[in-house]
């Protein structure tokens, strides 16, 4: 076979072409943190539902500088450790809110508007404004030429969060409920 030729059967024949590219990131592990936005999208996933995704730098971290290994803790318990502490300063993290059941998802969305504008989620001036406030989030503010001005409205923000882990009700196979990240979410503390 010459070097021109492509090979008619490979280890990755026909299985990635077609394959379609996920854009998940690294999760916020329970802690406190001061975030800086680096760009959020609105994403149609698998599934038939819409996402929105933050993506973020952490500033801050309740991270201990050095976590220390435990007596008697083995080598697999101590690295099983180490991945569910706070994040690291320095890493990229990412806030995925699922929007596949909408009255949850689009309420979480208000209800994180409202606290980094530091609003009340019932005040109609901010019911006005939130839709077109996550627009600008996502798609940037619009110009007095009708082009978009900027890459979104909390692109370089710093904002303090804390995630919790709370447990949701039971459902057929999880009898005692599943673990929830809640991320409570504060209002931004330094403009981009």
């Amino acid at each position: 076979m010459s070097n021109t030729q492509a090979p008619k059967t490979g280890l990755f024949t026909g299985k990635v072409k077609g394959a379609k590219v996920t854009d998940r990131g690294t999760y916020l592990n329970p802690g406190k943190y001061a975030v800086r936005v680096k760009g959020a999208q609105w994403k149609h996933c698998f599934g038939n539902y819409d996402a929105f995704i933050l993506e973020f730098d952490i500033v801050t971290s309740s991270r201990p500088t050095n976590i220390e290994r435990q007596a008697n803790e083995t080598a697999a318990d101590y690295d099983a450790r180490c991945k569910r502490a706070p994040n690291p300063v320095g890493s990229t993290a990412t806030w995925f809110q699922s929007c596949k059941n909408a009255e949850v998802g689009f309420g979480a969305l208000k209800g994180f508007a409202a606290r980094v504008t530091g609003s009340n989620p019932e005040d109609p001036e901010f019911i006005e404004a939130v839709e077109p406030f996550l627009d600008e989030v996502v798609n940037g503010s619009m110009g007095e030429n009708g082009e978009r001005t900027d890459k979104g409205k909390l692109n370089g923000v710093l904002i303090p969060v804390e995630v919790i882990v709370i447990k949701t009700k039971p459902k057929p196979g999880f009898p005692e409920g599943g673990d929830f990240s809640k991320h409570n979410w504060e209002a931004a503390i330094e403009e981009g």
